[in-house]
């Protein structure tokens, strides 16, 4: 079964069904309509068992979803799979300054993500079989969350002074606009209140929305159906389950 994985030439990325770190390359991948198949794995027992067995083949090193793989090349870690996509489908920046702007942004909104990430999964719940959760302490959800909405009315009016048209480097996105987008776009369904006085942020995830190769995905049900996080987190983000 493993095998079958290496031996179409399609491009195949394997990742949780749910949106989390996945989206923002199946959203590369839709833009440019490349031939890929979307593998998830659902995010219970029977996706977790899969994803242990997936990590035992030697050709898939540092095994952590998600899997990029792309005729005999696989490769993990999100933002290398970004990368390597930007690359394949030529939508990375043009010189070296174009490249350390979208480095820079692509870090600031990961550490955005990250920081989402600990208010929504709670360390004194086990996950996993292999993850042994804390016993002592309280997670407190909604301080969490204060910080966290606190940090992003910082930082998000320091990235939206960096756009310089429709997207980040101009009128054409490059890879780094497929993280931003995304991850902005869970920022607003967990608390879309803070978005109100964001006018240019607010402009960037239309103009996104608008592409040609993802207007139709946008338009269609598929985004407001997914989670963004796994159904077991405090906060998972599916609209018409929204917990807290």
């Amino acid at each position: 079964r493993i095998q079958i994985l290496f031996e179409a030439m399609t491009v195949r990325l394997v990742y949780w069904d749910i949106r989390g770190l996945g989206e923002p390359i199946r959203h590369m991948l839709r833009y440019k309509n490349l031939e890929w198949i979307d593998d998830r794995l659902p995010p219970n027992m029977d996706g977790h068992n899969r994803y242990m067995d997936l990590k035992q083949d030697p050709k898939i090193i540092l095994a952590n979803l998600p899997f990029l793989i792309d005729g005999d090349v696989c490769i993990t870690q999100s933002l290398s799979c970004m990368r390597y996509v930007g690359r394949k489908l030529g939508i990375m920046p043009k010189n070296e300054r174009d490249l350390v702007l979208c480095e820079m942004v692509e870090q600031e909104i990961y550490d955005l993500k990250n920081k989402m990430t600990e208010v929504c999964y709670s360390p004194y719940q086990m996950h996993n079989p292999n993850m042994i959760a804390q016993t002592e302490g309280k997670h407190d959800f909604h301080y969490l969350k204060g910080r966290f909405v606190n940090r992003i009315k910082s930082r998000l009016p320091l990235i939206s002074g960096l756009i310089k048209g429709d997207f980040l480097l101009g009128n054409e996105p490059v890879y780094v606009d497929f993280i931003l987008y995304e991850f902005i776009a869970q920022f607003k369904v967990f608390t879309p209140q803070t978005f109100n006085e964001m006018k240019k942020i607010s402009e960037y995830l239309k103009s996104f929305e608008q592409l040609k190769g993802l207007r139709e995905w946008f338009e269609g049900e598929g985004q407001t159906r997914q989670y963004i996080n796994a159904p077991l987190a405090s906060w998972h983000g599916k609209e018409e389950e929204l917990q807290i």
